[in-house]
C-alpha cells in the first residue's frame, strides 16, 4: 500500500466528496446583537444551542490538478515578491554609494543601461553589484517562464472557463483570472456578500453590551486572493472608454452572453459625471471639512 502525502487522496481513497463542517456560528435571533466579551456560554448545552449543523458549504476537496496549478500559482507569487527584495537590494546599494536614478520610470530599459554604466569602483563594490544585478535579472527570467505557463494553462485548461467569465471584469487579466480560479477553485459556494468574509475583506468588530466597534479589515483567509482581488477593485475604478480594439472588448468576445452582459454593466456603471457637470457654486460652498468627510474612507 502505498503512502499517503496528500490530504485531498486521503479524502479520495476514502470515498470523500464532501465534508460539512461545525460551524459556531450563532442562531439569528430578536435583540440587541450581543459578541465579544459579553456572550457568556455557561453550559455545554447552550453551546451546543448556539451551534448548527450544515450552515456553512460542503468544504471542496481539491484534485491533484488542482493543487498542482495552485502550486504554480504561488511559486509565481512567491516570485514576485522575491524580485521585489532583489530590486530593493539592487537601488539601495546604489543609493549607499550617492548613485540615485531621476530620469523617469525605474527598471526599464534606459534604467537597465544607467545600472551598468555605474559599475565602476573597487573589486568589491564591482563584485556586490554583480551579484544583486545577477539576482534581479535570474529571478525576472524566472518570473516570466512563470507568465508563460500560467497563460498556456489558463488559455487550455479545465481552469478556462472561469477565466473567461473573471476577464470579463476590469481589472483581471489572464494571470489574475487564472490565481483567482485556482484558489478559490468552487465559486458556487460564495456569493457577493460572503467571498469577502471567505478572504479577511470585511472590517473586524468588538462589540460588548449595547457599544459596537469596527475596526480595520480582518485580512483572515487566502492573502494572495484578497491582494488580486484588491488590486482589480483599484484598476475597475478608473474611468473606461471601450473602442473596438480595446483588450477588454477582446475577452468579452470568448465569454458567454449573460456573463457578457454583467461585465458591460459594471464597466458603464463605473462612469463617473465630468467635472464640468458640477455646479461650481456648490463646489465653492463646500468647506474643507466636508470635502475630508466625503472622500474619508
Amino acid at each position: 500500500m502505498r503512502p499517503v502525502r496528500r490530504v485531498s487522496d486521503w479524502l479520495v481513497c476514502s470515498s470523500v466528496r464532501g465534508l460539512t463542517v461545525w460551524s459556531r456560528r450563532r442562531r439569528s435571533c430578536s435583540g440587541p446583537r450581543v459578541t465579544g466579551s459579553k456572550l457568556m456560554l455557561g453550559t455545554r448545552s447552550s453551546w451546543l444551542g448556539c451551534c448548527t449543523w450544515a450552515t456553512s458549504p460542503s468544504l471542496h476537496v481539491p484534485t491533484v490538478e488542482e493543487e498542482a496549478a495552485r502550486d504554480l500559482v504561488r511559486s509565481r507569487e512567491d516570485t514576485r515578491q522575491d524580485l521585489m527584495s532583489a530590486r530593493h537590494r539592487m537601488s539601495k546599494l546604489l543609493l549607499r554609494h550617492g548613485f540615485v536614478y531621476s530620469d523617469g520610470a525605474a527598471w526599464t530599459g534606459k534604467h537597465d543601461r544607467w545600472l551598468r554604466s555605474h559599475r565602476t569602483g573597487d573589486l568589491a563594490f564591482e563584485m556586490a553589484f554583480d551579484a544583486s544585478y545577477e539576482a534581479v535579472v535570474q529571478t525576472v527570467a524566472r518570473r516570466d517562464r512563470l507568465d508563460r505557463a500560467i497563460e498556456l494553462m489558463a488559455a487550455d485548461s479545465q481552469f478556462t472557463p472561469m477565466v473567461n467569465r473573471l476577464g470579463c471584469l476590469r481589472g483581471i487579466a489572464p494571470l489574475t483570472g487564472f490565481a483567482l480560479a485556482v484558489e478559490i477553485t468552487n465559486w458556487h459556494r460564495f456569493t457577493g456578500q460572503t467571498i469577502g468574509s471567505f478572504l479577511g475583506l470585511v472590517p473586524s468588530e468588538y462589540s460588548s453590551g449595547q457599544t459596537r466597534q469596527l475596526g480595520g479589515i480582518t485580512k483572515t483567509g487566502n492573502s494572495h486572493a484578497r491582494r488580486l482581488l484588491v488590486e482589480a477593485a483599484w484598476h475597475h475604478r478608473r474611468d473606461y472608454r471601450p473602442t473596438t480594439r480595446s483588450v477588454l472588448q477582446a475577452r468579452w468576445e470568448k465569454a458567454p452572453e449573460d456573463v457578457r452582459l454583467h461585465g458591460q454593466a459594471g464597466v458603464n456603471s463605473r462612469q463617473r459625471t465630468p467635472s464640468s457637470a458640477v455646479d461650481p457654486l456648490r463646489r465653492s460652498k463646500e468647506t474643507s471639512r466636508d470635502r475630508q468627510r466625503r472622500h474619508r474612507p
